[in-house]
């Protein structure tokens, strides 16, 4: 009756993690809503953990066991998300709320960029293996890049170049791997700032792409359309 999503581990592998709607005709209550529910990876019977309400997706055990993490929209009226997603934290065991990382922020937290040169893939968002920082998707001005910010709060950091888009990532420790292309690049694999694959050099050396101009256009209430 109910579909579940964004399943993860508990770092101790006895308890899974998902994502839910399970209200009676939640898809025709006019709100997004989803909850964060619990089960024995042995089975049995599922629990509802305590969390704010909005759409939530990503869902993230912490190394420790001790948070989870979310990509969510903090409005339930916002079905069609007006709103940016943000990153969101709060204990394992639940809470009524949770800490919001990026909402101090304009950022838009998810692969939103539209092109020929994106697709997501991989991870969406990801913790440190010390629990320390969370890993995740931002798209802004025709990019998508991977930024980082600490789990207990601060400013994002940028860990790929502007210009570009990234299609997916994923880590393994501390080490980031991610597909990176441009509107004149084709997408190839990089590990940190290494590019290791190359597969598009013989069709790249055939032809001459034409670069496209970035222009903005004016809001009318003083901010920007990039």
């Amino acid at each position: 009756e109910f579909s579940c999503g964004d399943i993860c581990w508990s770092p101790d592998g006895l308890t899974l993690a998902f994502l839910s709607d399970r209200r009676p005709d939640g898809d025709a209550s006019g709100t997004a809503e989803t909850q964060i529910w619990t089960v024995s990876a042995e089975g049995g019977d599922i629990a509802a953990l305590p969390a704010p309400s909005g759409d939530k997706a990503g869902l993230a055990w912490s190394p420790d066991g001790r948070s989870l993490a979310y990509i969510g929209n903090p409005d339930p009226q916002d079905q069609w998300g007006t709103n940016n997603d943000r990153v969101f934290v709060q204990p394992a065991g639940g809470n009524e709320t949770a800490r919001d990382l990026t909402g101090h922020t304009d950022k838009a937290v998810g692969e939103l960029t539209i092109a020929d040169v994106g697709g997501g893939g991989g991870e969406s968002l990801v913790w440190s293996a010390d629990s320390l920082r969370l890993f995740f998707p931002v798209s802004e001005n025709g990019d998508t890049r991977i930024y980082s910010v600490p789990a207990e709060g601060g400013e994002l950091t940028a860990l790929t170049p502007e210009g570009h888009v990234v299609g997916g990532f994923s880590m393994a420790g501390d080490t980031i791997a991610y597909t990176l292309g441009s509107s004149t690049v084709p997408a190839e694999v990089y590990v940190g700032d290494r590019q290791v694959s190359d597969l598009n050099r013989a069709w790249s050396d055939e032809i001459a792409l034409q670069a496209p101009i970035s222009f903005a256009l004016d809001a009318g209430d003083g901010g920007i359309v990039p």
